[in-house]
């Protein structure tokens, strides 16, 4: 019954797939960052924006096989590119000075817990930006196959 089921998908079913768990990957490790040893800066916007990209992504996924058009599955698209956007960018605003200081100065040379919890951002930037890219990979997909 599973097997008949995943035959039916199409490439757009497992690509959201894939971006649900980057992005739910990225998110675990964003609150792991946030609330470890270096860094105390947990963003309620990257939780809520990050929770919203997934709520769209089961929405995106669940209303594939279904006669939805193609501007509703284009407007969920397009809000999850804006939700991550804004997390890509909140994230990377909140860490830039530590990042100049952990990677430019002396005050921190030397700190492994610091340059663990720099390393692990870095980690969780990267997954939220590959979410991006492929959500706007999964938007030229859709357009082939309808």
């Amino acid at each position: 019954m599973l097997t008949n089921f995943l035959k039916k998908q199409t490439k757009q079913f497992y690509i959201a797939v894939g971006v649900f768990v980057v992005t739910l990957i990225s998110l675990l490790l964003y609150v792991s960052n946030s609330t470890g040893a270096y860094y105390n800066d947990l963003s309620n916007e990257v939780v809520i924006y990050s929770v919203l990209v997934l709520v769209l992504l089961v929405g995106y996924t669940a209303t594939l096989n279904l006669k939805v058009p193609s501007l509703v599955l284009d407007g969920i698209l397009v809000a999850a590119v804006v939700f991550l956007s804004l997390i890509i960018t909140t994230t990377m605003g909140l860490r830039v000075e530590s990042i100049a200081i952990i990677m430019f100065s002396d005050l921190e040379s030397g700190n492994t817990v610091a340059q663990q919890a720099l390393n692990q951002f870095f980690v969780l930037w990267i997954l939220y930006l590959i979410s991006l890219a492929a959500i706007i990979v999964l938007n030229f997909f859709k357009h082939q196959e309808n």
